[in-house]
């Protein structure tokens, strides 16, 4: 007979299985977070416990904000190297913002000499 598929949950906010908590192909849900987690087999190196879904989006609401929990975004590029790496030319209609203040400029240069004039 065949073993049921069987997925772990916790209802812990913040709570994330250990290695030893999951076999490789099994599964567990944090219901609190709505996350979804697997273990990773990396051959050679041992395994880890890796989130599937490292993303919020509209948890709980109306409200469909787009956040991550950790790493970098990349726009145009696989490899980012910054939190929010762009590769390409930005458009905005609002003002952009460094370290709160309000930076209105004709060009990136601009901008990045008031960045390096606020510190």
């Amino acid at each position: 007979m065949a073993t049921p598929f069987r997925i772990k949950r916790s209802a812990v906010p913040g709570k994330r299985p250990a290695v030893a908590d999951l076999q490789l192909g099994e599964l567990a849900v944090n219901t609190n977070d709505g996350k979804i987690y697997i273990q990773k087999d990396s051959v050679g190196i041992g395994t880890t416990v890796i989130v599937v879904n490292p993303w919020s989006v509209g948890v709980g609401s109306d409200n469909f904000n787009t956040f991550f929990t950790d790493g970098s975004v990349g726009i145009g590029t696989t490899n980012p190297q910054y939190k929010l790496d762009v590769v390409g030319d930005i458009n905005t209609s609002t003002d952009v913002k460094i370290n709160g203040v309000s930076v209105i400029a004709t060009s990136i240069d601009n901008a990045v000499a008031l960045a390096i004039a606020l510190g």
